[in-house]
């Protein structure tokens, strides 16, 4: 699975994708799929599209953990604080940030 987070600079928004029909406007989408191209952070404008860091990895790994329900697993290890029990414990830090980046979805 590829997820990609975008960021609008302008409105401080962001979000989560997993493949470029999924974004908000054309615009979106183009950065999209540049980022699912090049498997990088791409800037476009004042939007940034981050896929293949660290971020997005420990997400995928923990998508790919949890099955069709990581979201929902997600949201509860937020909002608790208790990750399951197979998610390594260097991740943690980083879907914490993710939390206080784009608040739960």
């Amino acid at each position: 699975m590829n997820i990609i987070i975008v960021h609008d600079l302008d409105s401080g928004r962001s979000y989560l994708v997993t493949k470029a029909e999924q974004g908000t406007s054309e615009f979106d989408r183009h950065g999209i799929r540049l980022a699912l191209e090049h498997g990088d952070v791409v800037t476009v404008g004042k939007t940034v599209f981050e896929h293949k860091t660290p971020l997005t990895l420990a997400l995928e790994q923990f998508a790919k953990a949890n099955g069709r329900r990581w979201k929902s697993a997600l949201r509860s290890a937020w909002s608790d604080g208790c990750y399951p029990p197979d998610t390594p414990a260097e991740n943690i830090p980083l879907l914490q940030r993710l939390r206080n980046t784009i608040g739960t979805f």
